[in-house]
Order: structure tokens, then C-alpha cells, then sequence
């Protein structure tokens, strides 16, 4: 998360300036997956939700380390452009399934890279890391209690 009450002249808003740090915060608390996002994309499908849920579920678990190692990847590289857009769809795939936490993380990191990358970017790729291997748990946990 980025730090709105240090002066360092990061405002909602508003581009982060080049190098602005990042502050990074520990794991999520207990509520890792916020489960009342997923009811409420498939309630209009009844019978048919807990399969489409099923198969939304797989396919972010698909899609989430690939979305990691692009951020690594182009933290690497030094490529801006493929970390903020990967950071921004990690964001929305997140908020999808309700994995607020790193979808908070996901945010701030893309809000940091608007126009640089931004120091303190390994330690948010780090934290985003940290952050997938207990939302994954999550969602393996509550994709065995539905249906294939």
C-alpha cells in the first residue's frame, strides 16, 4: 500500500511520483477470500452457480501465478508498461473473487507504476506473492466443496 500520510507527495488520485516507495503491509487477516463477492456474481444463475463458480475459480488460479511472473518478470526487464497492466488486471481478478487484500495490493502497485516503476516495487510483487499463496488456500479450499 502506498503511504497517503508521509508527505511524500503521493495523493489519491493523482500518479505517484518516480520512485515513490511503496509500503508494503504483512498478510491478510482471517478473511482472505471475501466469499459474499462470489455468491453475488452467480446468484442470478441458480441451480448452475456452484458450477460457474467452479470454473471462475480455476481459471483465476490459472491465471494468477502467470500475472505474478509477469510482474517479476517485468520488474526484471525494466518493462513499466507490462508490470502496470498486469498489476491492473491481477487488480480486477482479484476484486472479481473477492481477494480484497491483494486486490488492494494489486491497486497500489498499478497506481505506483503510472509513470515509472516505482522503488520499492520488488517488496510489492514480494508482498502480492505472499498474499497469492494464502488466497490460493482459500480458494482451493472452497472449490473442493463444489461441484466439477
Amino acid at each position: 500500500m502506498i503511504d497517503r500520510t508521509a508527505g511524500d507527495g503521493v495523493h489519491p488520485g493523482r500518479p505517484a511520483d518516480e520512485g515513490a516507495p511503496l509500503a508494503v503491509p504483512g498478510p491478510a487477516g482471517p478473511a482472505v477470500v471475501d466469499l459474499s463477492v462470489l455468491a453475488g456474481l452467480f446468484r442470478s444463475l441458480g441451480d448452475r452457480a456452484p458450477m460457474a463458480e467452479g470454473r471462475l475459480i480455476d481459471a483465476f488460479r490459472r491465471e494468477a501465478p502467470r500475472l505474478l511472473e509477469q510482474l517479476v518478470g517485468s520488474l526484471a526487464a525494466g518493462d513499466r508498461e507490462t508490470l502496470h497492466r498486469a498489476a491492473h488486471t491481477l487488480k480486477s481478478s482479484c476484486a472479481q473473487l473477492g481477494a480484497v487484500a491483494m486486490s488492494g495490493l494489486s491497486a497500489d502497485l498499478e497506481d505506483a507504476s503510472r509513470e515509472s516503476i516505482p522503488a520499492g516495487a520488488a517488496d510489492a510483487i514480494a508482498a502480492l506473492e505472499t498474499e497469492w499463496v494464502v488466497v490460493d488456500a482459500a480458494l482451493s479450499a472452497r472449490r473442493r466443496e463444489l461441484p466439477d
